[in-house]
């Protein structure tokens, strides 16, 4: 809820397979948000295609993936960050 999320808006989640993931899930449905899963080894245009095709209100990732490195996102960057 801190970060705006209203029932029916889309998440975009590119985390790594951990209990995270599902805590995130869970969380999302409780909020009734629908959840894009990105895979994680995306990267460059991929990324974006898959970024405009889930139409998220907010992507939520760990640093880890979202900062893999020169390119890897394909141009975003990141707006907020939370502990």
């Amino acid at each position: 809820q801190r970060l705006g999320l209203r029932p029916g808006q889309t998440v975009a989640v590119f985390l790594p397979n951990s209990p995270t993931y599902v805590w995130t899930w869970l969380a999302l449905a409780k909020l009734g948000c629908a959840m894009a899963c990105l895979n994680c080894n995306v990267r460059g245009r991929a990324l974006l295609h898959a970024l405009a095709a889930a139409r998220a209100a907010v992507v939520l990732a760990s640093a880890g993936e979202w900062f893999a490195g020169e390119g890897a996102r394909g141009g975003l960057r990141c707006c907020r960050s939370h502990p």
